[in-house]
């Protein structure tokens, strides 16, 4: 037979089992059960302490120890100076200015050619003072050769004021056209001075729209936290019973090489010591 002898050797096999400290397994179990509870999976896996644990979710969720929400207001209301300015703006702007809308009809009466139509007021005052110095002018003419009541006079004179008032109405015409041409160029930043308050009315509404949006985003978080807080109680609590509490480590061994090598080795050094013993009886 072979030296060796025996089975070859067998590689070490350790087999570990972790457990958690035995007061801490309740704990644990609790919280397996809250967290299906409240989520509302279903429990029919779970072990009768966890089930007994998802049973109470609702008396858990309304416990008196529930974390509380900030019971202030969370955001600033408008201050008296800010509500007074939006309240002035916003009726400025719906009423308009009044002194854009006297422009804005002085504006079209212009451009619409009203004081062509019209006449200017100041017309008949300018035209008797060209009377006034026309007439003596032309009948000074006439005066030296007694010829002042003449129809060469008298037609003198109507040719002389006709050319006078028709150069007055031709620059009165003429100034009127420049003034309609000045008042259609200015149109257009008139008309826009409609949106100015359109837009300073939309800024009052925007401050009012971003004040309600604050109040309903709070309305959402205070929704969303009570959604939530028995979750962050829970995960509070878990975290608490967590952690290395003192558990329990099993371990299983097995050495190398075979049973029967060891054996071998025991029984001859057995007969070592049995022969020692028969020398020295012999």
């Amino acid at each position: 037979m072979g030296g060796g002898g025996g089975r070859p050797d067998i590689p070490d096999k350790t087999t570990t089992t972790n457990e958690p400290w035995s007061q801490q397994i309740p704990a644990l179990e609790t919280t397996m059960g809250l967290s299906a509870g409240l989520t509302g999976v279903p429990t029919g896996n779970l072990t009768q302490a966890q089930q007994d644990a998802a049973a109470g979710a609702a008396d858990f969720t309304a416990a008196p120890q529930a974390i509380e929400y900030y019971p202030g207001q969370p955001y600033a209301n408008f201050a008296p100076e800010t509500e007074a300015a939006l309240q002035g703006q916003a009726q400025r702007a719906a009423g308009g200015s009044a002194v854009n809308q006297m422009a804005q009809a002085q504006n079209l009466a212009t451009t619409s050619g009203q004081f062509l139509n019209a006449g200017n007021p100041y017309f008949e005052q300018m035209a008797g003072r060209v009377r006034e110095q026309v007439m003596p002018q032309v009948q000074g003419q006439f005066a030296g050769s007694g010829r002042t009541n003449s129809g060469l006079a008298g037609r003198a004179l109507g040719m002389g004021l006709g050319d006078a008032m028709g150069a007055l109405a031709y620059q009165n015409y003429g100034d009127e056209r420049a003034n309609q041409m000045a008042a259609m160029q200015a149109a257009p930043g008139l008309a826009q001075t409609d949106y100015s308050d359109y837009a300073a009315l939309g800024e009052v509404g925007q401050a009012r729209e971003a004040m309600q949006q604050q109040q309903i985003n709070d309305q959402i978080e205070r929704f969303n936290f009570e959604q939530t807080e028995p979750f962050q109680r829970l995960a509070m609590y878990n975290q608490a019973v967590q952690g290395n509490m003192g558990g329990t480590s099993i371990g299983t061994q097995t050495m190398a090489g075979g049973g029967q090598n060891r054996l071998g080795s025991t029984i001859g050094t057995g007969l070592l010591g049995a022969g020692a013993l028969a020398t020295l009886a012999g």
